[in-house]
């Protein structure tokens, strides 16, 4: 039994195995494609604006601090454009009133006025994040002391009167707390306020 073997003739030989030019080419165009749809549907989701910050107002917790607690309540007048309020808190326990109200400033870090007849020690040193004493200044006809907390960046000018600590701290800088420490106005306060739950908004 023999065997012939044909030698290949021209134009009907299988095909030549492609390229690698031409195998390159079809693994691009379909990474191409899905390069686009994604682009077009980043360009087509909308993207909130940069400016998140909800302004409250806080008018009638003032008021009901400064008709309730046991000292002047604190609170910024005048402060220049950009200030915002962002949240309010009253919290009464324990014949104890705090009295909380926090704000965005111009550069967009975060301040609050923390005012209280809580044990200083104990007030003042969570008001603070316990940062260490850097100081004190005169700012305006009073005398402040300061305190900075390095892990969290929190400075706060700070003082205690007749038993009642009033804190101005936040991630704002020295210029801006300041801002706020000269802009606040003193009111109210009863002797043996009312007791009662947390009022809070923002």
């Amino acid at each position: 039994m023999s065997s012939t073997v044909e030698a290949a003739r021209p134009g009907i030989d299988a095909a030549a195995p492609p390229r690698p030019a031409a195998r390159g080419r079809r693994l691009v165009l379909p990474v191409l494609g899905v390069l686009a749809t994604v682009a077009a549907l980043v360009v087509a989701i909308p993207r909130p604006s940069g400016d998140v910050v909800r302004e409250i107002g806080y008018a009638s917790e003032l008021a009901s601090v400064r008709a309730s607690a046991p000292f002047a309540v604190a609170a910024p007048q005048g402060l220049p454009a950009g200030w915002r309020a962002t949240g309010v808190r009253i919290d009464r326990r324990n014949g104890t009133t705090h009295w909380h109200l926090a704000f965005a400033t111009p550069s967009g870090a975060y301040a609050s006025v923390e005012q209280s007849n809580r044990l200083p020690v104990v007030f003042v040193g969570e008001m603070t994040e316990r940062g260490p004493l850097r100081g004190s200044k005169l700012v305006g006809t009073e005398l402040w002391n300061r305190s900075y907390a390095q892990l969290r960046d929190h400075r706060a000018f700070w003082r205690t009167r007749a038993g009642v600590s009033t804190v101005v701290g936040g991630t704002a800088s020295w210029d801006e707390l300041e801002v706020l420490v000269e802009s606040l106005t003193y009111a109210g306060g009863q002797v043996g306020g009312p007791r009662g739950a947390v009022i809070s908004a923002g």
